[in-house]
């Protein structure tokens, strides 16, 4: 497979019954975005995304039948929110419980990741989203937002979307 085109419909059309694996970054900005868009802009850890940007990924991943994640994934992303600060830090987890609930979570073992050639390349987060769909091939694309891992996903064979595809491109 290759990277889906997001702006045509045809071909996105037969992905959209499938569910959608987050990278790091795309799950940021969702749950941010709905806690607190207003804080999009000036939070560091989403390098100035915008408020516009977060409506489009969330209307895009609206899509798809569900939204999965990997617990490094989740580990990766409570990480990075630290830095909106502890009061608000603690308001957005508590925010974000009924969303987490929703999603789907594969979960890929530690051994399996650290056997992995990916690994000492790509580290654990990320190699566990390249073993997650893979394994999950036929039910899911995975949403990446590193051109080094869409493009190590895409020699894969497995169906990405590229995050920046859709939150800079046109409707």
């Amino acid at each position: 497979m290759t990277s889906i085109p997001v702006h045509e419909p045809d071909i996105l059309l037969k992905h959209l019954r499938k569910d959608i694996l987050l990278d790091t970054g795309p799950l940021l900005l969702l749950l941010v975005g709905k806690y607190n868009s207003s804080l999009l802009p000036a939070f560091k850890r989403l390098s100035g995304r915008t408020e516009q940007e977060f409506m489009k990924l969330q209307a895009f991943l609206s899509k798809f039948r569900k939204i999965v994640v990997t617990p490094h994934v989740l580990a990766e992303m409570s990480n990075l929110a630290k830095s909106l600060g502890e009061n608000t830090f603690s308001s957005f987890l508590e925010r974000c419980v009924e969303d987490l609930k929703k999603f789907g979570e594969t979960f890929i073992d530690k051994d399996e990741i650290i056997k992995r050639d990916e690994f000492k390349h790509f580290g654990i987060t990320d190699t566990g989203i390249i073993i997650a769909g893979e394994k999950n091939y036929e039910h899911c694309v995975v949403m990446v937002q590193e051109e080094y891992l869409r493009r190590k996903c895409d020699n894969q064979g497995l169906c990405i979307i590229n995050f920046w595809d859709v939150i800079t491109g046109e409707e």
